[in-house]
Formats: C-alpha cells, sequence, structure tokens
C-alpha cells in the first residue's frame, strides 16, 4: 500500500488532539481514532464544537485519508497481478458520474398518452352519479364541468403534449 503522510498543523498543540488527528488521517474512523489516542469518542465530538482549529483539522484528516484510499484503489484498479475492471467502474462513476453514471430512459409516444388519456376520460363519463370515492374524487377533479376537463387537468394535458412536441389540442 502507498504511503499515507499527514502533516498535521501547527495551531494542534495538545498532545492526544494530535495523537487523535493522526491516528483518524491514517484510520478515517472516529472510534479507531479516539482507541489510538486513548480518548473517548464522545470527547472528540466535544472538541470538534469548542475548537474550531480542530474541528478543521479534523475535517483535513479525513478528506486526507479519504484521498489516500483513492489512490488506493486507483493503484487495485489499473494495477498489480489481478487489476479489477468492477472496481475501475466505481471509481469512474464516482469522478466522473456526470459521464458514468446509469442512465434511464422513459420514452411515452404520443400516441400511448391520447389512448390514456381516452380512457380516463371515458371512465370519467361512464359514470357520473356513482358515490365510490374513486369517482368523487374524479368529479371533484372536474369540478362539475359537464364533461370537461378541469383547467389543471387541462393544463396538465397540455404540458404533456408540449414534451411531446405537440400542440395544444
Amino acid at each position: 500500500m502507498p504511503e499515507n503522510p499527514f502533516r498535521l498543523p501547527d495551531t494542534i498543540r495538545h498532545p492526544k488532539k494530535r495523537a487523535l488527528l493522526k491516528a483518524l488521517a491514517k484510520s478515517g474512523a472516529v472510534r479507531r481514532a479516539c482507541a489510538a489516542a486513548c480518548v473517548h469518542h464522545s470527547t472528540y465530538y466535544e472538541w470538534r464544537l469548542d475548537d474550531a482549529a480542530f474541528a478543521d483539522a479534523a475535517d483535513v484528516a479525513r478528506e486526507h485519508y479519504i484521498e489516500w484510499l483513492e489512490a488506493v484503489a486507483d493503484k487495485r484498479a489499473t494495477s498489480g497481478p489481478r487489476p479489477s475492471d468492477t472496481l475501475l467502474i466505481f471509481r469512474l462513476k464516482a469522478l466522473r458520474p456526470h459521464v458514468y453514471r446509469e442512465r434511464y430512459e422513459h420514452k411515452v409516444a404520443p400516441e400511448e398518452i391520447d389512448r390514456e388519456i381516452e380512457r380516463l376520460m371515458r371512465e370519467l363519463k361512464a359514470c357520473p352519479n356513482c358515490s365510490c370515492p374513486t369517482c368523487r374524487e374524479k368529479r371533484s377533479e372536474n369540478n362539475g364541468l359537464n364533461g370537461r376537463p378541469s383547467p389543471q387537468a387541462e393544463l396538465a394535458v397540455n404540458a404533456s403534449n408540449r414534451a411531446v412536441g405537440r400542440e395544444k389540442l
């Protein structure tokens, strides 16, 4: 594994804080670093609240550890007796998510939208006097406009049409 040198800031003079920060830069884990420095983990969080310089140094130490892990992952992904394609994929996704992220496209043909709108309109007109919760809800959405869609429903249909590049119905 590559070296993991970490230079402590000169502003941190307390020996236990310095030991904890060094251990944090090597392990990345608060409890493990606290154990190495013989400090209870609650003390670490108190120091973070009470000492801004310590909190900043702790953030830098953790960032240092993360960068070191990334270097190790890069080395394992690209060299050695068994380079890891899987690890390489994860690194690329982490470093360039806009290029390597998973993409999902949902395409709906305009004809499918038309069929669904027609089906819903037929369903709405099918039982205008029914008192089931679904029909009551549909009637309230329709606002009693005698079979015409409500302004909200019309806006939704128009937005849908614009999304697929068609004119207003």
